[in-house]
């Protein structure tokens, strides 16, 4: 799949292009990967909560927690927007 995309980038446009492609479609995934990670963490926080146990009890606590979760969601999705501006736009 990747091959055949390589493929028809390079054919219609530059290698250039192909490569700024593959950079994005690579960053915006990893955005994408970290967005889920904040997410999925402030919602266990929350059932941790709501089952009556204390957020004291687990091994790790989150520095400035749900304040850096709500921060790191936010600021991923609107990377994720801005690296895809020019295609909204176009």
């Amino acid at each position: 799949m990747m091959i055949l995309l390589a493929i028809t980038l390079t054919c219609h446009r530059s290698a250039e292009a192909a490569f700024t492609w593959f950079l994005s479609i690579t960053a915006v995934s990893g955005f994408i990967s970290w967005s889920g990670i904040a997410f999925v963490q402030l919602r266990f926080r929350r059932a941790y909560v709501r089952q009556g146990r204390s957020i004291e009890e687990l091994p790790f606590v989150a520095f400035g927690y749900p304040y850096t979760g709500i921060f790191a969601v936010v600021l991923t999705i609107l990377i994720i927007l801005g690296q895809g501006m020019h295609s909204f736009i176009a």
